[in-house]
């Protein structure tokens, strides 16, 4: 009986018409096998790939340098795309008969999840919700974790006689994991009173990526995957505080340390997101206050 073909390897590679790719497999997660493909393309316009075949899987793409251009169909339907920079994640549903023309060059690491992976790595957490339809593989989303797990794996691709398998599948764990957890649904009625790890340090980004406070509470919740109030509750009971009080704090810090890093305060003032240096001046005369940890 001849074996499955799967979107990983040599499959893979021959859909987008190149040289047979190196992947590496993983089985540390239980009834089915995970697998990572590096694909490597230096020549633009290498055309449309052929068509993989439908199972219930997805590939988990992630950009290693800028593709600012391509384009791409779902079930034969044309969808928006965008420039791919560098650290862009794209979730492909291989259910949708994902097809793409592939306008600029490009290098990118692709991680191939069954679902049987993927409900493995969910098991005995607050995720119910595998749909990850709402996503758009044309445009995707910047992502330093998995972008980080990605680049850590190269130097096994450059010598992989000297891969240790322990690492392998440590890194393609914490990539389904994380996957799971980012892009899933969490159960309906689900309260908890501590944001996770993974939570923590999204928040944390955005809100340091936000210091004049430009962004909602419902941007911050919906990157958790929680509703409004039971973000807001779990961030209570992580911090002690509210969001807005832990930016002030943290806003006040960070421009502490500037300061000592010898920046002038206007400049300290604006970077910061203060809108006058009279305003930072107050907020560094209030009482110092230690800074709750966000991981």
């Amino acid at each position: 009986m001849r074996a499955a073909k799967r979107a990983y390897g040599r499959e893979l590679s021959d859909a987008f018409g190149l040289a047979a790719a190196r992947s590496f497999q993983s089985r540390s997660l239980p009834h089915s096998a995970a697998a990572v493909t590096e694909i490597l393309c230096d020549t633009e316009n290498n055309g449309l790939t052929r068509p993989l075949a439908r199972e219930d899987a997805c590939l988990v793409t992630m950009q290693l340098r800028d593709c600012p251009e391509h384009e791409l169909w779902l079930d034969g339907k044309p969808m928006r795309t965008g420039h791919l920079r560098a650290g862009t994640l794209c979730l492909y549903d291989l259910r949708t008969n994902p097809q793409v023309n592939s306008i600029s060059a490009f290098h990118n690491m692709h991680f191939y999840f069954p679902r049987a992976v993927l409900e493995a790595a969910a098991e005995g957490s607050d995720v119910a919700d595998l749909d990850f339809s709402p996503h758009n593989p044309g445009e995707g989303v910047h992502d330093a974790t998995v972008h980080a797990l990605a680049r850590s794996l190269l130097p096994a691709f450059e010598s992989p006689a000297q891969a240790a398998q322990v690492f392998l599948d440590h890194v393609t764990i914490a990539v389904a994991a994380y996957v799971v957890r980012r892009f899933g649904r969490v159960r309906a009625g689900y309260v908890s009173s501590r944001l996770a790890s993974w939570q923590q340090r999204h928040v944390r980004e955005m809100l340091c990526a936000h210091l004049a406070g430009d962004v909602s509470i419902e941007a911050l919740a919906r990157e958790c995957r929680l509703p409004v109030t039971v973000f807001l509750a779990a961030f209570r009971g992580t911090t002690g505080m509210s969001p807005h009080r832990w930016l002030s704090l943290e806003r006040a810090e960070h421009a502490r340390r500037l300061l000592k890093a010898g920046l002038q305060i206007a400049h300290v003032a604006h970077r910061c997101g203060f809108a006058s240096v009279d305003r930072l001046l107050q907020a560094l005369r209030k009482p110092i206050e230690v800074v709750p940890p966000l991981q």
